[in-house]
């Protein structure tokens, strides 16, 4: 339990700080961090319009599972969330790239299952 609680502080620090950025070409969206404590759900949406076009992405979605690992389901960033993670105290054999195959995730040096 504790470590779960260690984990959703992580996370929750995460997505509150990389929600104060809004990327150049998307002026007019707002980063949106919705957080389900009891089913352990992390989310970051982008809303808003690209000029004429309505915007609403899934940015990073996560979750921790039952017995304490991390899933990382949505990632549509080019930063590498899992370095500063494991500098905070996550353990590697704790994060599970979920949305790989599980026949991948074995060359991922991360958790296979959750």
């Amino acid at each position: 339990m504790k470590k779960i609680r260690k984990y959703q502080q992580i996370l929750i620090e995460f997505l509150q700080e990389y929600a104060k950025y809004t990327p150049v070409n998307l002026p007019n969206t707002e980063n949106k961090v919705i957080i389900d404590k009891a089913k352990r759900q992390y989310l970051m949406i982008r809303v808003g319009w690209k000029e004429t076009r309505f915007v609403h992405d899934l940015v990073f979605h996560f979750e921790i599972s039952e017995k304490g690992k991390v899933l990382i389901f949505a990632n549509w960033t080019d930063v590498d969330i899992t370095e500063d993670w494991i500098l905070q105290g996550m353990l590697k054999s704790d994060i599970v790239l979920a949305f790989h195959p599980e026949y991948l995730r074995e060359n991922t040096g991360f958790a296979v299952v959750a």
